[in-house]
């Protein structure tokens, strides 16, 4: 709670010195880096077939977090910008960006969107009324969300019942979520790495102290070791 009280903090004082242009400079140069890393990543996945664990960041649960921003930047910069150049890098960078979110292959960050454009779609079936859009005709925002909730739903039950099928295992991102089960070493090593972090702030092991306030920014290796559990060892032997 602290690190995330210093993150508001440093908000804050962006917000009050950025306007409009430093925030486009800011999203421009977005845009690059995460290029740089999902062109590198995407490369790396060209020579090796598997997961890349560098570009840069070291882990592909990066890789997939940055390419998520990465889409954010892009839709600011199309919204906002109105350089032609940037406008069609930005268009240009979307396949890229796409290409590295899916080869990093990252259960959690899938999950994540899903559930971020899940929200999004009841947001606008229930806010949007009469909006509409223009494509060759006026179409409600409300339909086009419905339709959308409609189609990921049914997305949903049709892998459910077809989860055994091999067909799944060829495909980035479903082929991790279709062997998905508690046996998984990286569920159990993530259980376990979840309890060692509950035990260092129960107060009845900790103290009140580590409670209340916690162990400080990125100081959670620290906590880990002082309450490991030698059972991790099974599922993560990297660590």
């Amino acid at each position: 709670y602290i690190n995330l009280f210093f993150l508001l903090l440093l908000l804050t004082q962006v917000l009050m010195f950025f306007r409009k242009q430093e925030w486009l400079n800011f999203m421009r140069l977005s845009l690059v880096s995460g290029t740089i890393v999902a062109v590198d990543a995407v490369l790396q996945f060209a020579k090796t077939g598997i997961r890349p664990n560098g570009s840069f960041v070291g882990n592909p649960s990066f890789i997939a977090a940055l390419s998520i921003f990465t889409f954010f930047a892009i839709v600011f910069v199309l919204l906002y910008d109105k350089n032609r150049l940037w406008r069609i890098a930005a268009y240009t960078i979307v396949p890229i960006a796409f290409l590295a979110f899916g080869v990093a292959n990252t259960r959690g960050a899938f999950v994540g969107v899903f559930v971020g454009v899940v929200v999004a779609l009841v947001y606008l079936i229930t806010k949007a009324g009469p909006a509409t859009f223009k494509l060759k005709k006026e179409i409600r925002f409300r339909t086009v969300a419905l339709l959308a909730l409609f189609s990921i739903f049914s997305f949903i039950l049709a892998f459910i019942f077809t989860i055994q099928s091999s067909f799944w295992t060829k495909v980035p991102g479903m082929d991790r979520l279709a062997t998905l089960s508690f046996s998984d070493n990286t569920v159990q090593s993530r259980l376990i790495s979840a309890g060692i972090g509950f035990d260092s702030i129960n107060p009845a092991k900790s103290g009140l102290e580590k409670f209340l306030l916690g162990w400080g920014s990125d100081n959670f290796n620290i906590a880990f070791n002082s309450h490991f559990d030698p059972s991790f060892q099974r599922y993560e032997i990297l660590w």
